[in-house]
């Protein structure tokens, strides 16, 4: 009777954890993309913003749980069947310019808001958290030899103040890119096994081998790995600070294969996905993000 009861109690306490860490997804559709900015010119691969944006309204509320976003109906200037997705050269376009992405959302929060925003033949991304975390992502199927690099530019306009990545109860970031990865799970700890099976009956999708994040976390040494708090298949590379950096254009370029390798002691597998993610649900806190293109490379 004393075992059932523990095991009772341990299967209560996976199932509360994943009410904050599993993933269900949405992709409805959604009609108003009619957010536009005035004028963004690219150089040397950076954005360099010059006039404010003008910004439509969503008709229902961020915490709907029908939010949605058309994503597929991107201005034909920027239709991706304009690149070919074939000759790995090209792999950039499997993920510029945000086509085909879709929600993820997490079960008992509330959900990100992002825009779609056309700026000068270039689509951006527009994220606002209100004390919520959800994720925009684009599925992938990548061996490990088509892909080398990731790169991305991004600008905190107001960061998720008392923000901390070390700790679970705050555990939020104005930036993340996310990355998920296939790979051998009879490698996994038994707990994350279980947690995983869980995932999969509570969201209808298993949790990946392993999923790198590059976060900001002002406390933490630049290239610092964290573990997350819950799950050991989750970890943060930390690539930059909000404080100091609000309304500034930041550029990033990794290599995956290394960042990978220095997070989790082993080569990578397949990627499964690519993502982008701003979230203030743990610390209560709001925050804004505009995102640039993802370029895999």
């Amino acid at each position: 009777m004393q075992y059932l009861k523990r095991m009772s109690l341990w299967c209560f306490i996976i199932i509360f954890t994943l009410l904050g860490l599993s993933a269900c997804v949405s992709t409805t559709t959604y009609n108003n993309t009619d957010t536009v900015i005035k004028k963004v010119d690219v150089k040397q691969g950076d954005l360099q913003e010059e006039s404010s944006e003008l910004s439509g309204q969503f008709n229902e509320s961020e915490n709907s749980t029908n939010q949605t976003f058309n994503i597929t109906q991107a201005p034909t200037a920027f239709n991706l069947s304009l690149y070919s997705q074939q000759a790995a050269t090209q792999l950039s376009s499997l993920t510029a310019n945000f086509k085909d992405w879709e929600f993820q959302n997490f079960p008992g929060k509330k959900q990100t808001r992002y825009e779609l925003v056309q700026a000068k033949q270039i689509n951006l991304i527009k994220a606002t958290a209100n004390s919520s975390a959800s994720m925009l992502r684009k599925r992938l199927a990548l061996d490990p030899k088509n892909y080398q690099s990731v790169k991305m530019a991004w600008k905190v306009v107001e960061k998720a103040k008392n923000a901390q990545i070390t700790q679970a109860h705050l555990d939020d970031s104005s930036m993340r890119l996310v990355l998920a990865f296939d790979g051998d799970k009879n490698k996994w700890a038994a707990k994350d096994a279980v947690l995983s099976e869980l995932s999969e009956l509570l969201t209808g999708e298993p949790m990946p081998y392993a999923t790198l994040m590059y976060v900001l976390c002002d406390e933490c040494p630049f290239e610092a790995v964290i573990h997350n708090q819950k799950t050991s298949r989750i970890r943060y590379l930390v690539v930059g600070k909000a404080t100091g950096f609000e309304g500034k254009w930041q550029f990033l370029k990794r290599n995956i294969h290394e960042d990978f390798v220095k997070s989790f002691q082993e080569p990578p597998g397949e990627l499964v996905s690519l993502g982008i993610m701003t979230d203030g649900d743990n610390s209560k806190a709001s925050t804004s993000t505009w995102y640039g293109p993802v370029v895999l490379e």
